[in-house]
């Protein structure tokens, strides 16, 4: 029961800081198209510091899910 508290809480927090934190303020400095991307290379590399290089594929396929999230995002606010 807590691990999934725990999970939850993570996921949720993830959400905050980089689709309700990084992603605004990126697309504030960069522009939509690259403060989007560099946000979701962000989120991916979160998920592989130290080992990036070598999981690269995951890298990938996370900063896709990162590139839908955002998108997402901007689907819901109209």
């Amino acid at each position: 029961r807590s691990a999934l508290l725990i999970a939850a809480a993570s996921g949720i927090g993830e959400e905050l800081l980089f689709r309700g934190a990084i992603l605004p303020e990126l697309v504030g400095l960069l522009g939509a198209t690259a403060g989007t991307l560099l946000s979701a290379l962000l989120f991916s590399y979160a998920h592989f510091i130290g080992a990036a290089a070598r999981l690269w594929p995951l890298v990938l396929y996370y900063t896709l899910f990162g590139l839908y999230f955002a998108v997402l995002l901007g689907a819901s606010r109209g």
